[in-house]
């Protein structure tokens, strides 16, 4: 399932880590996900670059999202 560690990290740390953030999962819910990895961990230079596509498209979501929400709602401040 894990494939031989990267950037220093042993699969002795990495299933630590994975322990410490899953502790609150039911053990089929993590064993779920885990089956689901491909790869982990991955390396940090694969992870910024994963993380920065992320956040382009979270940032266009959010904009369209703005945009709609602009065009089609009028609010008003009067208090008569």
């Amino acid at each position: 399932m894990l494939s031989e560690a990267t950037d220093g990290i042993s699969k002795e740390e990495a299933f630590a880590g994975i322990r410490n953030g899953l502790a609150t999962l039911p053990v089929e819910l993590k064993e779920k996900v885990l089956d689901e990895v491909d790869e982990f961990p991955i390396v940090w230079e694969d992870a910024k670059k994963i993380r920065e596509e992320l956040m382009e498209e979270r940032k266009a979501f959010v904009l369209k999202q703005a945009d709609e929400y602009v065009a089609t709602d009028v609010i008003s401040l009067c208090e008569h």
